[in-house]
C-alpha cells in the first residue's frame, strides 16, 4: 500500500506543502482575516520546526507535535460540525490526515527502534 511505503520525511513534506497551499487559498479568499492567516503561518512554522528537529531525535519535539496534532484535529472537528465551508473539506482535511499519518509514522519508527 502507498501509505506504508511513505517515509516520515515525505509525509512531513506533503503536510507542509498542503499547509502552504491552504495559506495561499485562504489569503486569496479572505485577505483581511489576519488571525486565520497568522494561525496558518504559525502552523507552517511549527511543522517546519518539528520536521527539522525530529532528525536530531529530541524527545520534547515529538511531544510538541503530538499536542499540536491533537489541538489541530479537535479544531478541525469543531469547524466541521459547526460550518459547512468547502475550504475545510478541500484543504484542511488532507492537512489533518497527513498530520495524523505523521504521528502514526513517528510512533511506528519508535516502535521498531
Amino acid at each position: 500500500m502507498f501509505f506504508k511505503k511513505m517515509t516520515l520525511d515525505m509525509v512531513f513534506k506533503i503536510h507542509i506543502g498542503w499547509k502552504i497551499v491552504g495559506l495561499l487559498i485562504w489569503f486569496l479568499a479572505f485577505p483581511n482575516d489576519f488571525s486565520s492567516i497568522f494561525g496558518q503561518g504559525l502552523g507552517i512554522a511549527i511543522a517546519v520546526f518539528v520536521f527539522v528537529n525530529l532528525q536530531n531525535e529530541k524527545f520534547y519535539v515529538k511531544w510538541i507535535w503530538y499536542v499540536y496534532t491533537a489541538f489541530t484535529a479537535g479544531t478541525f472537528y469543531i469547524y466541521l460540525i459547526s460550518e459547512k465551508v468547502p475550504y475545510f473539506y478541500i484543504i484542511t482535511l488532507p492537512v489533518v490526515m497527513t498530520q495524523l499519518l505523521s504521528v502514526f509514522k513517528i510512533y511506528q519508527d519508535e516502535k521498531y527502534l
